[in-house]
């Protein structure tokens, strides 16, 4: 746990406080419930208090198919542009009350405060995510920090963006490895647009953290990690949504991670 320390009480205590209260909370469901079975539907989401609780299934197992529709990126390509003096469509520091879907799940909790919106799953191959009342335009351009506590190798984590859009729901995973994917789902298909890539300049591993930036323009999507582009897929130009995060566990070990500083500019 010295490594955990070493990001977040020597950076920032207030994530501090947060990633310690998680951590507590966990080991007290997992003493105080032993007959829980830690392998939760794939479909399970955070629920708000006193929301319904959403039906559609965000991590269907169905076969994935490739879409071929990658663009190449030279080794050229610079970082991705700077903000500068573009208009700010939302930006959520995370507090409590912020609009995001928390609870505590048969595969971990999900938690506001501190600045940060933390998603702390048990293990066991378990899947948590949560959906906020963000709605993302056609053009965007999306700068989050995303900071991983405790992972393992072949856990993920990611968001999930233009929601139920007319050309489906897009989610960008990441994983402890240290690579990137792109996918699409449509109902109950998936739909790969760019398969496992290590990412350059990512920060793998435990304790992590690194930017994520979305860049959506003119009929294209970039991936950046760290102000460095990672890839670009063509995309429609009428498509809209709303944002949300997700974790899930590859094996028995528990995962903490935790999402920050999110500002959404015009491009």
């Amino acid at each position: 746990m010295g490594k955990i320390e070493y990001m977040t009480e020597r950076k920032n205590p207030a994530l501090a406080s947060l990633l310690w209260a998680l951590v507590a909370l966990l080991a007290a469901c997992q003493a105080a419930a032993p007959q829980l079975t830690l392998t939760p539907s794939p479909s399970q989401t955070a629920t708000a208090a006193g929301s319904p609780t959403a039906t559609t299934d965000w991590f269907p197992s169905t076969p994935t198919v490739t879409l071929n529709s990658l663009t190449g990126i030279p080794t050229a390509e610079p970082a991705r542009p700077e903000p500068g003096m573009a208009a700010i469509l939302f930006e959520d520091n995370f507090n409590e009350g912020a609009p995001w879907q928390t609870g505590t799940l048969s595969a971990g909790n999900v938690a506001l405060g501190s600045n940060a919106l933390a998603l702390a799953l048990y293990g066991s191959k378990g899947t948590i995510a949560s959906l906020s009342e963000h709605n993302l335009p056609s053009a965007f351009y999306l700068v989050m920090d995303i900071n991983v506590s405790i992972c393992s190798a072949g856990d993920q984590y990611g968001i999930f963006f233009w929601q139920n859009s007319s050309a489906g729901t897009y989610r960008l995973w990441a994983d402890c490895d240290g690579r990137l994917r792109l996918e699409r789902q449509i109902y109950d298909s998936i739909g790969v647009i760019q398969d496992w890539k290590t990412a350059r300049k990512f920060e793998p591993g435990a304790p992590a953290k690194n930017q994520l930036a979305l860049l959506a323009s003119e009929g294209e999507l970039k991936v950046y990690i760290n102000e460095v582009l990672q890839f670009s897929v063509p995309i429609r130009s009428d498509l809209s949504g709303r944002l949300g995060v997700m974790a899930q566990s590859a094996g028995e070990g528990a995962s903490t991670f935790l999402f920050s500083h999110l500002v959404v500019y015009e491009p």
